[in-house]
């Protein structure tokens, strides 16, 4: 847990008062921001699919394990439906996000980076 975390918040160094900002040789608080925000969302989506992939085996032991009785069933098959549904948002999203990447021409549309303007 202790990894993931420091992976998320991984940091680049700070710039020297004064300093320019170059490459990857050191990086303002937006820079940090960036990273941070890339780093989370390449964590959660993978995260979120194996969450419901989990769901879906759970809903399929309750239905198997119902022995016939309705509301155990109506349960289950809820529970199959809510991750089944999930799926599906989790990869509208993902095909919305590089739908919009492709026509706008950006090729990793989740690399957020902010360039400094000077």
């Amino acid at each position: 847990m202790l990894g993931m975390l420091s992976f998320v918040f991984a940091q680049t160094p700070k710039c020297a008062p004064g300093s320019p900002i170059t490459g990857t040789d050191c990086a303002s608080p937006l820079f940090n921001l960036t990273d941070t925000f890339e780093n989370i969302i390449s964590i959660l989506i993978p995260i979120g699919g194996i969450i419901l992939f989990v769901m879906l085996i759970i809903g399929g032991f309750h239905f198997i394990t119902s022995s016939g009785d309705p509301r155990k069933v109506e349960g289950a098959k809820n529970t199959l439906t809510y991750a089944i549904a999930g799926i599906v948002i989790l990869a509208a999203a993902f095909l919305i996000i590089q739908i919009i990447a492709g026509l706008v021409g950006v090729p990793a549309i989740l690399n957020f980076d902010i360039y400094n303007s000077s």
